[in-house]
């Protein structure tokens, strides 16, 4: 109740000198205070527990935050579901990506234009491989949607240089 309280008070401190950022400034400050001392804190209670060393209460700190993070994504309505916060695994893809099929891969191949390769490999061969040429790259496609996880070959970037034009009219 207290917080509640104490926000509304804020926001009402904000909203009636918005339109004066300098006087809403100064009003803030009145109500926090001009400093915090040595700008530290010595001591945090926490479980009936008294910790003195910075490095003590910073772990708390994270632990608490890990914790009632974990907290709200179980209590949350929008079903999703993590399998660990920690290691930032989620089970729930960010995109869901339609499975491509042999034909969708024929389809691609023959799009792309007979003299273009990559690493020197001609891309007639995935049409001329036959059934298991196809089915495996179908598969690992598919698997790379599937985990997120996209084999490093596969990552291409074309950088195009921009030359840096100086303009010595300003001297």
């Amino acid at each position: 109740m207290i917080r509640l309280k104490k926000r509304e008070f804020y926001e009402h401190v904000i909203d009636r000198n918005r339109d004066n950022p300098k006087k809403m400034w100064k009003e803030i400050k009145l109500v926090v205070g001009h400093g915090l001392g040595d700008g530290g804190i010595d001591v945090v209670e926490y479980h009936n527990n008294n910790y003195h060393a910075t490095s003590d209460i910073a772990e708390i700190f994270n632990t608490y935050f890990i914790n009632s993070i974990e907290e709200i994504v179980v209590n949350s309505t929008y079903g999703i579901h993590y399998q660990n916060l920690h290691t930032n695994a989620n089970v729930v893809p960010l995109l869901e990506f339609k499975y491509i099929t042999e034909e969708d891969l024929n389809a691609i191949v023959k799009s792309i234009r007979k003299n273009y390769s990559v690493d020197d490999v001609d891309m007639q061969i995935l049409l001329a491989g036959g059934i298991t040429v196809r089915n495996l790259l179908t598969t690992v496609i598919n698997k790379s949607f599937e985990e997120n996880t996209v084999p490093n070959s596969w990552k291409v970037s074309t950088v195009n240089y921009c030359t840096k034009l100086i303009d010595y009219s300003h001297k």
